[in-house]
């Protein structure tokens, strides 16, 4: 995959391929960060939990020992992916009319991006109606962007029972978005999430 990613520089517009493949795995590398971290910290909170049996402490210790490793196993792997993007062999030849990067990413990914972030703002302001707007036209953007389909799909179902801030159902939208639906959710965001589900 190094050689492939390597032997590869493509131009979209004014863009190199290279570049843009390397800030979505720079992308790819915050969030996977951000989802381990917060995995690891419930399994903290398990084993320093003086209620917590001691079968449950170990298997949370053993849990935390793995995740442990396989991030320092990710983060080198994408450490080499980072490395070949920024170098490319510049002697390589390859069929362009084979090897047409997607420019679905360079189009729609921003617009998505945009739209996403809008309507977790819009989430944490307790408008039901507008976040489910943002992402609605988020998901139309672009369908499998994160979870914007999963969490559009989420309001709609709850809708009705989101009428107003201090609706009780809130707290259960926002259990399952951090639940399920976190991926690529920046880090603010989520603790913005929690502050307001933990006020429950």
């Amino acid at each position: 995959m190094l050689d492939i990613l390597k032997n590869r520089n493509w131009k979209i517009g004014n863009f190199q391929s290279g570049e843009l493949l390397e800030q979505r795995v720079a992308n790819l590398k915050t969030n996977m960060q951000l989802e381990l971290d917060e995995q690891k910290e419930i399994l903290q909170q398990i084993i320093d939990e003086p209620g917590t049996k001691a079968e449950s402490q170990e298997y949370a210790a053993q849990a935390l020992s793995r995740i442990n490793a396989v991030q320092q196993e990710v983060n080198r792997e994408i450490s080499s992916i980072q490395q070949a993007v920024l170098t490319p062999d510049k002697t390589a030849r390859y069929d362009m009319r084979q090897e047409q990067p997607d420019a679905r990413v360079l189009l729609y990914e921003p617009k998505a991006a945009n739209l996403e972030m809008e309507g977790f703002e819009l989430l944490l302001a307790k408008n039901a109606k507008a976040a489910l707007q943002a992402f609605t036209e988020a998901e139309a953007v672009w369908p499998d962007y994160h979870n914007v389909a999963e969490i559009r799909a989420l309001l709609q179902k709850n809708i009705r029972l989101l009428t107003t801030p201090e609706s009780p159902q809130w707290n259960t939208v926002y259990s399952t978005i951090l639940e399920k639906y976190s991926w690529g959710m920046p880090a603010e965001t989520r603790k913005e999430m929690r502050s307001l589900l933990q006020r429950y």
